[in-house]
């Protein structure tokens, strides 16, 4: 290669400058709150309500996650839009499996460019998931 690739680097760069930066929200959830209330073992059931941030001028839709407790995302539980109001719900109707390693949820706000990072211990909200138990031959 006599250019040693500079023409096509110097293109691509040129391209790239020309291009938007992604903007995801700057403002998190103020809160998320999750209570399972399906009685089978490792099934979850019930409403996460996420509190609106308190500036949703950049955000479009707040989305669940599983995460570890190593605080890696591991899957979406659902999405909400931004409506404005103060208190949405994410209905889990119908029983849902948690993932493997999973240890609870956080909320993130996002928009037509990106998500914040779904991560615990970042500005996102999370909290942690108990599996509701009933034995089988009723509560004690």
């Amino acid at each position: 290669c006599i250019t040693g690739g500079q023409i096509n680097a110097r293109s691509a760069l040129e391209v790239a400058s020309l291009l938007e930066p992604p903007y995801p929200p700057v403002n998190a959830p103020r809160a998320v709150a999750f209570k399972d209330v399906n009685p089978k073992v490792g099934l979850i059931g019930g409403i996460v309500s996420i509190t609106r941030a308190a500036d949703e001028a950049d955000v479009e839709y707040y989305r669940v996650y599983f995460v570890s407790r190593a605080g890696y995302q591991l899957g979406s539980l659902g999405t909400v839009n931004a409506t404005g109001a103060e208190v949405l719900e994410l209905p889990i109707g119908a029983p849902r499996s948690m993932p493997q390693y999973a240890a609870g949820i956080v909320a993130v706000a996002g928009n037509a460019t990106g998500e914040m990072p779904a991560q615990i211990g970042g500005k996102a909200p999370n909290v942690t998931v108990e599996d509701f138990v009933v034995p089988e031959g009723g509560p004690l």
